[in-house]
């Protein structure tokens, strides 16, 4: 690490020390989260009354500090004030999905949060539509008559794929194919399609793919949506 990154590192968890600052609807928000996702556990360890983080719970035998600071190692390099341009706006988006990608999501965007000061009104939208819960297959297609912030159109069957196999467009940009899904869950599932996956005989879901049915791909994009907590079992 060489002396200007260690220093921003420096700042950064000096900031992260005060995410307690930071605004009701993401504490609000990561608290739900943690909450649906059932593991809350009221005998699990707090920060003790009079810290600076009193109160907050802690996984066990780490400290709030070790795990903001263990975020913190592969913090992206951000621009410091919000990009002008849709280009370096998507560059950044892209950074972000790399960095909060796991399971912890929420406190990855409060470091970010905590780092960059204007991420916090341009990701207001994205986090409050991460932490929808799961809805019906028929709410999420009704979804995409009405655009909203935060959210994103989304093709259960790939539209790159689906396109260079030779589906038809109407397949492809029809009704039954789209789905408004929240920003961040759209790009974890694009990165879900990449990645090898046990589930397809160690081959990331894209490559196993190829070359088959239409079918076939809609089962697997609904699979994609139901384990990323959009849409209900």
């Amino acid at each position: 690490m060489n002396h200007s990154r260690a220093i921003n590192l420096d700042r950064t968890i000096i900031t992260c020390a005060q995410l307690r600052g930071l605004t009701f609807l993401f504490k609000g928000a990561a608290v739900r989260h943690l909450l649906e996702l059932r593991r809350f556990n009221p005998d699990q360890p707090r920060v003790p009354r009079g810290h600076r983080h009193g109160g907050r719970w802690v996984a066990e035998g780490d400290s709030f500090e070790a795990q903001v600071h263990r975020v913190s190692h592969d913090l992206p390099e951000l621009p410091e004030e919000r990009p002008s341009s849709g280009r370096q706006r998507h560059q950044v988006a892209r950074l972000i999905a790399q960095y909060i990608e796991g399971a912890t999501v929420a406190l990855r965007l409060g470091v970010l949060v905590a780092r960059y000061a204007w991420l916090a009104e341009s990701a207001a939208a994205d986090i409050r539509a991460y932490f929808d819960g799961p809805k019906s297959i028929e709410t999420l297609r009704s979804g995409v008559r009405d655009p909203k912030a935060g959210y994103d159109v989304h093709h259960i069957v790939e539209r790159t794929a689906a396109r260079r196999d030779s589906f038809p467009v109407d397949w492809i940009e029809g009704p039954e194919n789209l789905v408004r899904i929240p920003r961040l869950k759209h790009w974890e599932i694009n990165g879900w399609y990449a990645k090898p996956n046990e589930l397809f005989q160690g081959l990331s879901p894209r490559v196993y793919l190829n070359g088959k049915s239409w079918e076939e791909r809609m089962r697997i994009g609904m699979l994609a949506l139901r384990e990323h907590g959009v849409l209900q079992p």
